[in-house]
């Protein structure tokens, strides 16, 4: 419990410093405004997160509506990108009928997810609809980063890769939750850490976006095609059979095999995301 405290009170500081840098600098800035916005919650959520391993007694439901909002605020973000990069989440016509798409799946999942949890409906229920959720919020990282040329993929770089590390912790531990039905502490105690390890991304990636102005001139017609549903879909299926057979196995190492092997199925699913030569031969072959 005392590593859970300082995991998630250490985020919590990471993301005041980066909001204090934030505010130090060009505040007229629309996107470091945004990110000072989800700066915000994400540091209500830590400290949500580390309040509950004390002896302060929280509202009930506070941590379950913190967990959805925090992740619904970083897919708002992703969403609301300023400049260029606003196009998109547009269709052809110039219309934001794709983002409307995704904010109301994105909102839908939250209230869902809240909903299980106030009515206790069972941890799958849970569990599933924030598992669904971080996979919506991969797929907004994806088609981010695919739809920037590729002579300006160094402007948004890192922010596909701090959002990646976010959102794709979150479907490791929720995807294992989910399975077992129960919270993995260690996962559960690092994401604390791994959320904070991420603000130097976070930080650069600031800087890229602002420094470039957006002038990134994306074509009108934007390629929207995902292979993250599918590789998320064949990710949580090989979760499924390794669970399956650790349960088999049991032992001792069985808890370490577990987490060792859900993690080398996410490095795994993070490699073929950015490996331009991987989507390119998965595609020929499908």
């Amino acid at each position: 419990m005392k590593a859970g405290f300082f995991s998630y009170l250490l985020c919590a500081v990471a993301y005041v410093g980066l909001l204090a840098v934030i505010l130090v600098g060009d505040r007229r800035n629309q996107f470091n405004r945004r990110l000072a916005a989800v700066s915000v919650v994400q540091i209500g959520w830590a400290l949500v997160m580390a309040t509950m391993l004390t002896f302060i007694q929280l509202p009930a439901g506070t941590p379950a509506i913190t967990e959805v909002v925090r992740s619904l605020a970083w897919i708002l973000f992703l969403l609301y990108l300023p400049g260029s990069l606003d196009a998109i989440w547009r269709d052809q016509a110039g219309r934001p009928r794709v983002r409307h798409l995704v904010l109301a799946l994105a909102c839908t999942l939250t209230v869902a997810s809240i909903l299980s949890d106030l009515l206790v409906l069972g941890e799958r229920w849970s569990f599933g609809w924030k598992v669904l959720l971080a996979i919506l919020g991969i797929f907004c990282v994806e088609q981010i980063y695919r739809n920037t040329p590729t002579k300006e993929r160094w402007s948004v770089k890192f922010l596909a890769l701090s959002m990646l590390g976010l959102f794709g912790f979150d479907l490791v531990m929720l995807s294992d939750a989910l399975l077992f039905q129960t919270l993995n502490p260690n996962w559960w105690t690092a994401r604390g850490f791994a959320n904070a390890l991420l603000v130097p991304l976070i930080a650069v990636a600031s800087a890229r976006v602002r420094n470039i102005r957006f002038e990134i001139g994306l074509s009108h017609n934007i390629a929207f095609h995902t292979a993250t549903l599918a590789l998320a879909g064949g990710y949580l299926i090989f979760v499924s059979i390794i669970g399956y057979f650790i349960k088999l196995a049991g032992g001792s190492l069985g808890g370490a095999a577990q987490a060792l092997l859900v993690f080398l199925a996410f490095l795994t699913l993070a490699i073929i995301l950015f490996a331009s030569n991987v989507r390119s031969k998965i595609r020929v072959f499908i």
